[in-house]
């Protein structure tokens, strides 16, 4: 492809990152660089062919990327990379007519794991209910960190109501096996906020909020369970 385009003139250098493999198995990323030089008259005269090995420089782009966009305790959406995907996924319900849910979850008195065991312990407890609720979705819904103990969760195209239960339900039997963080056994239990665009609202901020009150009132319900925002 780089060859022809060259030779046909409509491209008079080409520049590529292709991943490659080594012979010990690594992977490598490499910079191919494709100049064409023609003569006064437009003959193709020579071809020069660069390729840097880029593997440090990607691998520092990406990690860039996950600073950027990505929780560093647990792996999950970060705030900034969730609201952008709330966003779209608001816009695709508006315009299928097919309801997205977001789920916001607090986690049932977590400062005693701190205030016990300290915050490494803490870490360790966030980093398990990160892995068991990951299990609980589908490949196409986003889980995501807010901050502290708080986790939000989005489901991308559910077919009412009903089905975003489920999924609450699903999350709260998650939870009820205890997590063994140093030699200790804690079962931890959750309240969960849920609400549905385009029905609650048609913007993350509104939504959030929204999902945010319903969790309050899960809190006040008793902790340990789930309620829509009305």
């Amino acid at each position: 492809y780089e060859l022809a385009a060259l030779q046909s003139g409509t491209e008079t250098e080409i520049s590529r990152e292709t991943r490659y493999l080594r012979a010990d198995g690594e992977a490598i990323w490499t910079n191919r660089h494709v100049v064409l030089q023609r003569a006064p008259d437009g003959t193709p005269v020579h071809i020069i062919v660069q390729i840097t090995d880029v593997t440090d420089l990607k691998n520092s782009r990406e990690q860039m990327e996950k600073l950027a966009f990505y929780d560093t305790l647990t792996g999950l959406a970060n705030r900034r990379l969730f609201t952008d995907r709330l966003e779209q996924a608001v816009r695709h319900a508006v315009r299928t007519g097919r309801p997205t849910a977001l789920m916001y979850l607090d986690l049932d008195n977590f400062k005693r794991v701190n205030d016990s065991l300290g915050h490494e312990a803490g870490d360790e407890l966030l980093h398990g209910v990160a892995g068991r609720l990951q299990l609980c979705v589908r490949e196409e819904d986003t889980v995501g960190r807010f901050g502290g103990d708080e986790f939000t969760i989005l489901l991308n195209q559910v077919r009412d109501s009903r089905a975003a239960g489920r999924v609450a339900r699903k999350v709260l039997t998650a939870l009820v096996e205890p997590i063994v963080i140093a030699n200790h056994e804690f079962r931890v239990t959750t309240s969960i906020g849920v609400t549905l665009a385009p029905d609650d609202g048609i913007d993350p901020a509104t939504l959030i909020k929204n999902a945010d009150l319903a969790m309050y009132r899960a809190k006040e319900r008793g902790r340990d369970n789930y309620q829509f925002f009305s």
